[in-house]
């Protein structure tokens, strides 16, 4: 468990959704969490959305969040995360919405989970202060109609486009090609003539042996 960059190792998971924050008694090895749920956080933080004069742990108290995704590796945890954090966040998938919330005031530890039948995404946006949108593809758009006056929105969701599909791809593909053999006609110029400034970036001043031994590394070594 040395390196998990993405936080997804039995332990952590087990942390994050018990909103348990340390590893350690002593709370100075905190625990790890998943990258872009964590990135999530940092832009709401970058964004003053955190009330830093709310304790720690109940910084998001009194916001209301949607997030549209719910999957284990992004839309669940962030939901999770924001809850824990005080925030009343409504987890919207294809099939459900979902409630994650500590209840009022805060008067519990972790984040409980309510089904809410029968809502839907237009009913949860016009409440949210804040919606993160996470959903791939071009076939889902936000409908932002529904978007309360100075929501914050974040989308984390990537879409790929076939360069076949693009009609300008031919010319894409020719102006990189072009932009490569300039870049190599030029390096072949200066290599020729011995341009003094490729020449001393590719050649020691002085040779190996001359070094003072402050510029070497361990066993001799650059």
């Amino acid at each position: 468990m040395g390196k998990d960059v993405e936080g997804l190792t039995h332990q952590y998971i087990f942390n994050m959704y018990q909103n348990i924050r340390f590893l350690d008694d002593a709370h100075q090895k905190k625990s790890v969490l998943p990258c872009t749920p964590l990135a999530c956080l940092k832009i709401l933080e970058g964004l003053h959305i955190y009330n830093p004069i709310l304790s720690y742990g109940n910084r998001l108290h009194g916001h209301t969040i949607t997030v549209i995704n719910r999957s284990e590796v992004v839309g669940r945890p962030l939901a999770a995360l924001l809850a824990n954090d005080g925030a009343r966040v409504y987890s919207v998938d294809i099939n459900d919405v979902q409630e994650y919330t500590r209840g009022q005031g805060l008067r519990k530890r972790r984040h409980t989970i309510i089904e809410k039948p029968g809502q839907k995404l237009e009913d949860c946006l016009p409440l949210s202060d804040v919606v993160i949108s996470g959903v791939p593809g071009d076939d889902f758009k936000v409908p932002v109609d529904l978007l309360r006056e100075g929501a914050v929105c974040i989308n984390f969701s990537t879409q790929r486009v076939r360069m076949t599909q693009c009609s300008s791809h031919n010319n894409v593909t020719n102006r990189i090609a072009e932009l490569r053999q300039r870049q190599g006609q030029r390096k072949s110029v200066n290599l020729r003539s011995g341009d003094r400034r490729g020449h001393d970036r590719c050649t020691p001043t002085k040779p190996f042996e001359n070094r003072p031994e402050s510029s070497r590394g361990p066993g001799g070594e650059t």
